[in-house]
């Protein structure tokens, strides 16, 4: 249990905070010497320690603390930037509201969600929402399918067509509802065409389609959002491929005025970025799709 709870829970969250702070780094809004390794320990460990410490933690507790931390390793808070930052101690400086971790978006940082395939939340998703998470992004991995996870694709076709395309379209519909406006819609092989929908639903700033695209016809809808920006990606020789999708997508996408990218990969590989599924993973390939797909995450094409 403790150690489900290190890897599922406190990983990802310190890692969601040290990307924002190396972001930060390299950006130069904080200092190029400041110790980032505990400054992710306080914006973690003050709050069980309080928690422990206490009956209740403060009110507003972790926005207190990452406004203290954020001025300690030498940034300066949104309010005070019209400042001099040699003037660390004005009335405006001390007073500026504080932040909290998810408020303290830096460039290039976004919310994604991000859709399984058919095969349900492999580990090759989970993988990837750990990866877009270490260029800072918040990413809601939607689970359709309540936690079933395949291996055999006829199996898992089965599954997904026992609970209807109409209802798992709802479901992912639903599962962005808490997300703001201007995310990013992503998805592999069903996923994509989930992405698509959801596009269709919502204010998006992009959408990846990773090995599955599917003609608007077939979700119920012609066009596609004015302006919104795509990336398609499969392999040449994939099983699941169908080239007129593609091109509907593509013309689609076109029509709306928004650019769209399609890359063929060499190989056969369906989820050809997913390590536990040997028989299609290709590392290379994969890294090769992610030196794409993060640029594009963090500056979708205008």
């Amino acid at each position: 249990m403790l150690a489900r709870y290190r890897s599922q829970v406190v990983a990802p969250r310190r890692g969601r905070i040290r990307a924002i702070l190396d972001r930060a780094q390299r950006l130069g809004l904080i200092d190029p010497d400041a110790d980032l390794d505990v400054a992710v320990t306080l914006c973690t460990g003050s709050w069980y320690g309080r928690a422990l410490g206490e009956p209740q933690p403060p009110p507003n507790w972790p926005a207190r603390t990452t406004a203290l931390v954020w001025r300690a390793v030498g940034g300066t808070p949104p309010e005070a930037q019209t400042h001099s930052r040699a003037d660390p101690l004005s009335d405006r400086h001390r007073s500026c509201p504080a932040m909290s971790v998810s408020q303290c978006r830096l460039p290039g940082m976004t919310d994604i969600a991000l859709f399984h395939s058919v095969l349900g939340v492999h580990p090759g998703v989970s993988e990837a929402a750990d990866r877009l998470r270490a260029e800072g992004h918040d990413v809601v991995v939607v689970d359709q399918y309540g936690g079933r996870v395949f291996d055999d694709y006829e199996e898992a076709d089965e599954f997904a067509q026992a609970i209807g395309y109409p209802t798992l379209m709802g479901l992912a519909a639903e599962a962005v509802r808490g997300l703001p406006d201007g995310f990013i819609a992503a998805g592999f092989s069903n996923g994509g065409g989930m992405a698509e929908f959801v596009a269709t639903k919502r204010p998006v700033r992009g959408v990846l389609m990773l090995s599955g695209a599917l003609d608007l016809a077939m979700i119920g809808t012609d066009a596609w959002p004015a302006g919104v920006p795509a990336q398609i990606h499969y392999t040449t020789a994939d099983p699941f491929r169908n080239q007129a999708w593609i091109d509907a997508v593509v013309a689609q996408v076109r029509s709306a005025g928004a650019s769209i990218e399609v890359f063929g990969y060499p190989g056969a590989g369906h989820l050809f970025t997913d390590p536990s599924l040997p028989s299609e993973y290709d590392a290379q390939t994969a890294d090769l799709l992610w030196s794409r797909v993060l640029p594009f995450c963090a500056a979708p094409p205008q």
